[in-house]
């Protein structure tokens, strides 16, 4: 699993390549998730934590509060990123989610968006965060979930290593019912929604997707092009018509799903 999760997090590097790319994540991301924390009380006294926050730091969208902002990646963050990355308010540190770097119950809110499926060990991330949150503190826990089916064609190809056809950065898959049965041993899900629905749809193949699904990098040779090219066809072929086989199972091939929790 370790050699998995840092093939996962080259690809994340070359993801977030530029800064145009990072500047129109966080836009959309900002969209989807403005709503959920402007339900959230002033937090200005509060101690924040960010777990795996990447370039985008969607713990912005707190008002007030002290915030820390953890990522096995910072280093790369803040040397691509530096005049994002400059904050009073903000305490950026180099950590994994599986070991925080905090003491017991000091945090009253943790957010957690787009990051179990990156990680190593989802459950030790979620066990680390109740243990660094205080006594009915709270989490904001953003998933990409999918439909059964297709969630268990993605961990045969895992199980497989199939290279071709697996998705670079994502080590785990989880359907909605997988999530609530991991946050219900740490926390008590008081509310559960979808901020992004993601229908079938044929997705075109582009040169950044290309690279993703590639992140090894291409070979100089002949024979190196022609498998690089090869494997950025059977992905997109392949998944495509995967995602049109579940349209007969399921309205959606991926959601981001936000549950807010107490800790138990």
């Amino acid at each position: 699993m370790l050699k998995r999760w840092l093939f996962a997090q080259r690809a994340e590097k070359i993801y977030w390549g530029s800064r145009e790319v990072a500047l129109a994540e966080t836009r959309v991301i900002f969209e989807r998730y403005l709503h959920v924390f402007s339900e959230i009380a002033s937090c200005k006294d509060w101690r924040i934590l960010d777990v795996g926050c990447g370039p985008t730091f969607v713990s912005r969208l707190v008002e007030g509060g002290e915030k820390f902002c953890v990522d096995p990646l910072m280093r790369f963050f803040v040397g691509k990123f530096g005049d994002d990355f400059v904050s009073s308010s903000f305490s950026f540190l180099s950590a994994v989610g599986e070991f925080l770097p905090f003491r017991d119950g000091c945090f009253d809110l943790v957010v957690c968006r787009n990051v179990l499926d990156h990680v190593a060990s989802p459950r030790m991330v979620l066990r680390e965060v109740q243990r660094v949150s205080r006594r009915k503190g709270f989490l904001v826990l953003g998933v990409y979930v999918y439909p059964e089916f297709v969630c268990k064609l993605k961990r045969v190809v895992e199980r497989l290593g199939i290279v071709g056809l697996r998705e670079s950065f994502h080590p785990h898959f989880f359907t909605w019912e997988d999530v609530e049965s991991m946050l219900s041993k740490y926390f008590v899900v008081v509310d559960r929604r979808i901020v992004f629905c993601d229908r079938v749809r044929w997705q075109r193949i582009t040169p950044k997707l290309m690279d993703l699904i590639c992140a090894r990098g291409g070979s100089s040779s002949v024979l190196g092009m022609f498998r690089y090219f090869l494997s950025c066809f059977l992905f997109h072929f392949f998944w495509n018509v995967v995602r049109l086989l579940n349209h007969f199972k399921s309205r959606y091939y991926v959601a981001e799903c936000v549950f807010l929790g107490v800790v138990k």
